[in-house]
């Protein structure tokens, strides 16, 4: 299922105007998701930013007086922060934020203790809230005061647990993907790692309440691991962070980019095609290229980027909708550290006018949610996507894509504007919210 054609699509597409349908139901064809995304407007909150872990109250005891509130605006899963006992680079222990692991089954760490987290886990799930843990897998730390000879404790792994060849520290065998500078790389070609990892996930599942996994760093292990701790594990939900350079003419974003979003495709496929599972358990992946390709239409007005050369959704949501996770910032690209933000408030809210009415399952980062001020307009556009039951795999009409406008109709219920240049749209049709550049109207 590695490219999917819009055959039978008898519409002309122009670069700078275009009335196109996309039938998404063509692309609901492809498999279905890991869990039932098709039964329910699913909606993942990013639980967490850069500077989460500093939280006076403890960042678990936080979320845990927030979880109704959770509830009320609609979100099926949230994603939580590393929960293990970790290295942040400055020796200082346990105080990080979790993303070079130390100890797998201690889970007292700078967000909360064990307790904290299973009681705020509980109450998650009372609330029908599925907790996904962020899986920090692809490498692991050393315990300080030990730079010459490297100690690893909890479990107590020598060097050849830990990828080797050149630039690598350790004696395993080479690297499957990406390597990393500044820990210690596992070797996935090692059985007793990856039946070590799966058996650490079902106690997270088991003991601990987990439902779903999060990959970091996806990119630095083959994804067939990724299918094979899955099987292992049978988690509800699985997304992968795959996340690779787009495609640029200098310093200006390419025109296609149909190869970035391949290589999430070629990802998707390899975490079920090689690791031998049938395709609907396939894992997802989050859609780095919706996030490139939207956030420089928006800040340009160059609209006519959000339609393919076959009349289909750029971003991965084109291809397959059900395995791809849209967002429009994570602690990497936005909050503190800033790598690839998305723009200012008034671009972000644009942002989430697409994402939260287009297929896909979209993400909401903590961020944007609760420190921009754009809570009421975020919670009116999710109310607005579960009244009318727009799933990963919906249908949208698009209207125009051009320079400075882009309209689309979405499930033949919901109508969104964004850009500079006047809209309305046609026949009986009540304005929802408007805002700086868009508007959203449902259908009388």
């Amino acid at each position: 299922m590695l490219m999917i054609t819009a055959n039978g699509l008898k519409t002309r597409f122009t670069r700078f105007f275009s009335i196109t349908f996309f039938l998404c139901y063509i692309l609901s064809l492809s498999p279905q998701s890991l869990s039932s995304t098709n039964n329910k407007s699913e909606i993942l909150l990013q639980g967490f930013d850069w500077e989460s872990f500093s939280n006076p109250q403890g960042w678990y005891n936080h979320l845990l007086s927030k979880v109704d509130d959770f509830a009320d605006l609609g979100f099926t899963q949230i994603w939580l922060p590393p929960p293990t006992y970790s290295y942040d680079g400055e020796g200082i222990f346990p105080n990080s934020r979790g993303y070079i692991p130390l100890e797998y089954y201690n889970l007292n760490s700078a967000y909360g203790s064990i307790e904290e987290l299973k009681s705020l886990i509980i109450t998650l799930k009372q609330f029908n809230i599925s907790p996904l843990a962020d899986l920090v897998i692809n490498h692991r730390g050393k315990h300080a005061g030990t730079s010459n000879i490297p100690v690893f404790s909890n479990p107590d792994w020598d060097l050849r647990f830990f990828t080797g060849g050149p630039g690598m520290p350790g004696l395993g065998a080479p690297d499957t993907g990406a390597k990393t500078d500044y820990a210690y790389d596992l070797d996935f070609t090692n059985s007793h790692v990856v039946e070590y990892l799966a058996s650490w996930m079902n106690w997270l599942k088991d003991e601990i309440g987990f439902e779903g996994w999060r990959y970091d760093f996806a990119k630095g292990y083959a994804g067939k691991y990724v299918g094979i701790l899955n099987r292992l594990t049978n988690p509800k939900y699985s997304i992968g962070e795959y996340w690779t350079n787009m495609d640029f003419d200098y310093l200006r974003l390419g025109l296609n980019q149909d190869r970035h979003r391949q290589k999430i495709m070629n990802w998707i496929d390899s975490t079920w095609k090689e690791a031998g599972l049938p395709s609907k358990q396939a894992s997802a992946a989050f859609d780095f290229t919706t996030k490139g390709i939207l956030q420089t239409a928006i800040q340009k007005g160059e609209f006519w980027r959000l339609l393919d050369t076959q009349s289909r959704p750029p971003g991965a949501i084109g291809l397959w909708p059900n395995k791809s996770y849209t967002f429009i910032d994570n602690h990497d690209t936005g909050s503190t550290q800033n790598h690839w933000p998305f723009g200012n408030r008034e671009s972000i809210m644009q942002g989430y006018v697409y994402i939260l009415t287009h297929p896909g399952v979209p993400t909401v980062f903590w961020d944007h949610l609760y420190n921009l001020g754009l809570y009421h307009q975020i919670k009116t556009l999710m109310r607005l996507r579960i009244k009318y039951s727009i799933k990963s795999d919906c249908s949208i009409y698009v209207l125009k894509a051009q320079d400075g406008l882009y309209a689309a109709t979405i499930n033949d219920k919901i109508t969104i504007k964004l850009g500079t240049n006047p809209f309305t749209p046609d026949g009986n049709w009540s304005l929802v919210i408007t805002g700086f550049n868009y508007s959203v109207w449902e259908k009388l």
